[in-house]
């Protein structure tokens, strides 16, 4: 079930010029009108709304998700994670400005993996939504402008392959892996007819291609601390997001994305490890009719401090997530923090010898 709900009109501005747009130009006329409803939708909108587009291309974290290795063979894991992002500051390049406007992500991501053999494994990831986005203080018809959306998010499928399997004697692990993200969710959410816009979508409406590597050494017995490191790219796809029939400005196409993490763990004598981790993300800017979209790409480095608790075939994780550095392309809305928890199984179907 898909909804999107209002406690008030969202953007009065907004909302006035998509109505003048509908009222004056068909957008399913000839390729005149066509240019006259797309410009006023991509340029005259963003400066009618300014803090609309956040840092984040629709859809959920699911690169972020894509942190642990290949699954050892024969065996069935499971991951179920909430993950809570507040985006309140308000960036112009490196700058924090004043903002009128905050966005609340929470997603839930199920992800289940199974290991063909000691060099093959493949892995599902299936997403759920909901954006929450209001004023910081009430306008003058006393109103925060709230305006909410749930919904199935995309999903990716991944086959990954160990190029070194992990073993007890060389303690290290190097994957890689293709996938795709499937357009699952829906991307054309609208409230009272009015397209809603591109953040505020459970979905993304394209397909995307995606590269992954991942690195792992142990130090037993000399330390318990151990490092680990994955790397993803995703190139992404278009979408038809004002549903043109034809011409240069059918396809918006979100910025490619390259996200790398890396860090180490520490395992104590009893059920507890610690991890602390740093998240390089770099986006670039959306494409649309050959030019680039303002407002949109840039570059993110993130601190990431976890605790795991172990028992036995569970596994529960704590992370948080805090930007240490951050330099965008003109001015975003942007992740002020988030908080991830994930609870983890793995179901063994070796039979003991």
């Amino acid at each position: 079930m898909i909804r999107a709900t209002r406690a008030t009109e969202f953007s009065y501005s907004t909302i006035k010029v998509r109505q003048f747009v509908k009222l004056n130009f068909n957008k399913d006329g000839d390729a005149v009108s066509q240019f006259f409803y797309v410009f006023l939708l991509v340029v005259t909108f963003p400066l009618a709304d300014a803090y609309g587009q956040a840092c984040c291309s629709a859809g959920t974290p699911l690169l972020g998700s894509l942190d642990i290795g290949a699954t050892p063979e024969k065996s069935i894991h499971f991951a179920l994670t909430y993950d809570h992002n507040l985006l309140k500051d308000v960036l112009s390049g490196q700058q924090i400005i004043e903002g009128n406007r905050q966005r609340l992500s929470q997603s839930l991501l199920l992800e289940s993996a199974y290991g063909i053999d000691d060099r093959w494994s493949i892995s599902a990831i299936f997403s759920f939504i909901q954006q929450q986005r209001r004023l910081n203080t009430e306008n003058s018809f006393n109103s925060r402008e709230e305006l909410t959306t749930r919904g199935l998010g995309d999903a990716v499928i991944m086959i990954k392959y160990n190029l070194q399997p992990l073993n007890l004697l060389r303690q290290r692990q190097i994957a890689i892996g293709l996938g795709v993200k499937m357009p699952t969710g829906r991307s054309d959410l609208r409230l009272n007819g009015i397209l809603l816009p591109a953040d505020m979508q459970p979905g993304s409406g394209a397909w995307d291609g995606i590269a992954w590597a991942y690195f792992y050494q142990g130090f037993l017995p000399v330390t318990r601390f151990n490092f680990f490191m994955n790397s993803s790219y995703r190139f992404t796809g278009t979408n038809n997001r004002f549903r043109l029939q034809d011409g240069p400005f059918k396809g918006y196409q979100f910025g490619n994305e390259w996200l790398t993490t890396g860090g180490i763990s520490y395992r104590t004598d009893r059920f507890l490890d610690y991890t602390i981790l740093l998240r390089y993300r770099h986006l670039k800017a959306d494409q649309f009719a050959g030019a680039k979209v303002a407002n949109t790409g840039g570059h993110w480095l993130y601190v990431l401090p976890g605790i795991n608790w172990n028992r036995g075939d569970f596994s529960l994780r704590l992370t948080g997530q805090i930007p240490v550095y951050r330099r965008l392309v003109g001015v975003q809305l942007t992740t002020s923090y988030s908080a991830s928890l994930s609870l983890f199984y793995t179901l063994s179907l070796k039979q003991n010898p």
